[in-house]
């Protein structure tokens, strides 16, 4: 799925997050470029500890900082 540019806002977020507790299909996901930020990604991070589907994601061009990396770093 590519959601790139597509400027997510935190609700679109906490649905995508929902969605993706529960999905046995997707396995690629494109965020990248969104202007995502670490609060935002925990939501992500939160979702993707239950997600055993997914095998690739794209976060590139957020405003990731370093402790989000770390949270990332350990869930892989």
């Amino acid at each position: 799925m590519n959601l790139k540019f597509c400027f997510l806002k935190f609700d679109h977020i906490k649905i995508l997050s929902d969605a993706l507790r529960h999905n046995k299909t997707l396995v690629k996901l494109d965020l990248s470029n969104n202007g995502l930020t670490p609060r935002v990604g925990s939501y992500l991070i939160e979702a993707l500890m239950e997600n055993i589907y997914l095998s690739e994601i794209n976060f590139h061009g957020n405003q990731l900082n370093d402790a989000f990396a770390e949270h990332l770093a350990l869930l892989l």
